[in-house]
C-alpha cells in the first residue's frame, strides 16, 4: 500500500505481481504497475501498456493484457475493454 490508491491486483503464472491505481510519477489517472517478485517495489510498465487515461481492472494471460480504460482515445465512451498483445523479451 502506499499514500495514493491501489485497487486490483493480480498475480501471473511466473509470479509476477501487477497493481493498477495511482502512484507517484503516473502516466495517467490511474496505471498498471509490476513486482518480479512480493519483495521488490511495483514499477509503472509506462507508455506501452498506460495512457493518460485511465487503466483499471485488467487480467493477463501468456499472451494478452485485458484492461478497461477511461476514455481512452478511439474508444465508444467510458470504460472501454482493450487488448494488448505482449511481445516476450528476449
Amino acid at each position: 500500500n502506499t499514500s495514493g490508491n491501489e485497487w486490483s491486483i493480480f498475480v501471473d503464472s511466473d509470479d509476477r505481481l501487477y497493481i493498477d491505481g495511482v502512484r507517484e510519477l503516473t502516466v495517467g489517472a490511474s496505471d498498471i504497475y509490476v513486482a518480479e517478485n512480493e519483495t521488490v517495489v511495483p514499477v509503472n510498465m509506462g507508455t506501452a501498456i498506460n495512457s493518460a487515461a485511465d487503466e483499471r481492472e485488467f487480467s493477463i494471460t501468456d499472451r494478452f493484457v485485458f484492461v478497461s480504460a477511461n476514455k481512452r482515445e478511439g474508444g465508444a465512451g467510458g470504460y472501454d475493454l482493450w487488448y494488448i498483445v505482449l511481445i516476450p523479451a528476449e
